[in-house]
């Protein structure tokens, strides 16, 4: 983990992160990724740390809510189709449509879901 200071200070920010999140250290990776990156590299730090949420900690609305602030509104539409949520799915959608009328559906639909509207 000594290496961990040493990317941080050369500009590799990201893996200084992937590295903590690695060693378990998920609380330190969240807060270095709420200080120190941006854009992508934010939102791929997010992604890792939902998915060890979701899947090891066993918190899936816990989870949602991470992938949902990195923007992955599509993966969490598609989660909540998976389970069989078609409450939690359309009450979503009715927030984005009602808080963000000019996006397009194809922006934060999943792709199978965008296509099925495009074609009705």
């Amino acid at each position: 983990l000594s290496s961990t200071v040493i990317l941080g200070l050369v500009g590799r920010t990201l893996d200084a992160v992937f590295q903590l999140q690695d060693a378990g250290m998920w609380e330190h990776a969240a807060t270095m990724t709420a200080s120190y990156l941006e854009g992508e590299e934010r939102r791929q730090a997010l992604e890792r740390w939902a998915d060890h949420v979701i899947h090891s900690q066993k918190n899936g609305w816990r989870g949602l809510g991470i992938l949902l602030s990195a923007g992955y509104v599509g993966k969490v539409l598609e989660h909540f189709h998976a389970e069989g949520n078609a409450l939690a799915q359309t009450t979503l959608l009715g927030y984005l449509r009602a808080h963000y009328p000019t996006l397009a559906p194809s922006t934060f639909m999943p792709d199978r879901e965008a296509k099925r509207k495009r074609c009705l």
